[in-house]
């Protein structure tokens, strides 16, 4: 065993910053993965940096050491993941990272992980981690029933819209021809979406369903173990279906055999709306000045499409009986597509819908609420 000064700069959001050290006493397989992120960092190295620090991340876990000191170093490999690039990895430290959290750290430190590791989606341009991320935050923020939010406030938990440069399409292509010949779903899966999107930008829809068929392939072997990859790329199929070709159906029919079979499996356990674009309006006095709230409610909704079935709704705010019931006149208006022919029973599902009020110029003492929503699916009902 050796010492070794770990130091870790935890860089807080919007760049915040603090520093915490302290001695400790680790294994050789600790000692030399930190002596190489500690030398990719000197000579300014950062994704060599970036894996040295998931490594000893590791190396620590596999050596068991004390909670504390895995979490510090996994922090650690969450400051340093932006430059991790858009591999696979990303969900998996931030995750194990937020569990220590909770075991050696405080509700706050658990809040901390899970916004390092989406400010580190965000920064690389990780699609894929940055939804199963949100998703992640999402569930945790109501089952802990956490109050301080006003970090979502300044955090955008969706990638940005703006039409991609030549440039960054031409790098999205790149990484796909790279990833396809070394498997990385993850990575795919993410220029694919870039590809995709651009695509839909230029109305060529056979173009964006045969990306997303490609991506599918791609990703759809044993190596998207966690399957993050192809929920990332399913609802896209969703999309295109309705708002380039119009289809009102499930949309098998237009779909390769294998891409069928994949796009029913996930059909008959995500409950899909026909129209995402419906919008939840909510009274300016639900919500405080820098308040994010969360509302939960899950659902159920037939084979056959249609409208859901509520069920109880949870806010996590005190300030709850306008946005429980704006965010379920939301859900009741929503309408969903139909599973693929020979699906029975009911689907369900869980919605969840984020607001918060930010200030505007030209509203004297008022705002806007702002909204995002996430429907998660999971095992079919009988």
């Amino acid at each position: 065993m050796k010492q070794l000064r770990v130091v870790l700069c935890a860089v807080f959001f919007m760049a915040t910053a603090r520093a915490a050290a302290q001695d400790v006493p680790l294994p050789d397989s600790v000692v030399r993965a930190y002596s190489d992120y500690e030398t990719a960092l000197a000579s300014e190295d950062f994704a060599a940096a970036s894996q040295a620090a998931e490594w000893a991340f590791s190396a620590a876990r596999a050596a068991g050491l004390a909670d504390d000191l895995q979490l510090t170093l996994g922090l650690n490999a969450l400051a340093m993941a932006p430059s991790r690039g858009t591999g696979s990895g990303l969900v998996a430290l931030t995750r194990a990272t937020a569990q220590l959290a909770g075991t050696a750290g405080s509700p706050d430190t658990v809040f901390d992980a899970w916004m390092r590791g989406m400010m580190a989606a965000y920064g690389s341009g990780d699609r894929v981690a940055l939804e199963t991320l949100r998703t992640d935050l999402l569930a945790w923020l109501v089952a802990a029933e956490y109050s301080d939010l006003s970090r979502l406030n300044e955090f955008p938990l969706t990638p940005p819209q703006e039409a991609m440069s030549e440039t960054w399409l031409a790098r999205s292509r790149a990484i796909l021809a790279e990833a396809e010949a070394g498997g990385d779903p993850v990575a795919i899966a993410n220029a694919v979406m870039d590809l995709r999107d651009d695509a839909v930008a230029r109305q060529d829809w056979d173009e964006a369903l045969a990306l997303l068929e490609r991506g599918l392939r791609a990703a759809s072997g044993p190596s998207d173990e966690d399957g993050y990859a192809r929920a990332a790329l399913m609802p896209r199929f969703a999309d295109l279906l309705r708002d380039g070709y119009s289809d009102p159906s499930s949309g098998e029919a237009r779909l390769s055999p294998d891409t069928a079979g994949l796009w029913c499996a996930y059909l008959a356990r995500h409950p899909i709306p026909v129209d995402f674009r419906i919008e939840t309006r909510v009274p300016m006095i639900a919500i405080s000045r820098g308040q994010t709230t969360i509302v939960m409610t899950p659902f159920t909704v037939p084979a056959v499409g249609g409208a859901p079935q509520l069920g109880e709704t949870q806010v996590s705010t005190w300030r709850s009986d306008s946005l429980r019931e704006a965010s379920r006149e939301h859900l009741e208006q929503t309408r969903f597509r139909p599973a693929c022919a020979g699906t029975t029973g009911r689907i369900a599902g869980v919605e969840y819908e984020g607001f918060h009020q930010v200030p505007t110029r030209h509203a004297r003492g008022g705002g806007a609420i702002v909204g995002y929503r996430t429907l998660i699916g999971f095992t079919a009902a009988d």
